[in-house]
C-alpha cells in the first residue's frame, strides 16, 4: 500500500493536470487519517515492509506528502 501511494502520487505529479487534481487532495486525506497520534504510519503486517517497522512506511508516506516540494530529483519540473 505504502509503495503503491508513493509511486501513484509521483505518476500523477508527472503527468500533472486533472490526474494531480483528482488523486492528490484524495491521498492526503486518506493517509493523514490514517496517521498515528506521534507522527509515524503503522507498517504493514503482510509484507517484507514489517521487519523495518513504522520507520519505512513512514519515509514512504513523507515522500509521497512531500511531492508538490519537488525535493526529488525525479519530481523537479
Amino acid at each position: 500500500y505504502h509503495y503503491g501511494v508513493f509511486f501513484c502520487t509521483q505518476a500523477t505529479y508527472q503527468l500533472g493536470g486533472h490526474y494531480w487534481e483528482n488523486f492528490f487532495p484524495r491521498i492526503v486525506d486518506v493517509v493523514l487519517k490514517n496517521q498515528r497520534p506521534e507522527g509515524s504510519w503503522e507498517a504493514e503486517r503482510h509484507s517484507n515492509d514489517y521487519k523495518f517497522g513504522n520507520t519505512h512506511t513512514t519515509a514512504m508516506m513523507l515522500l509521497a506528502l512531500g511531492a508538490p516540494n519537488q525535493l526529488l530529483p525525479v519530481l523537479q519540473r
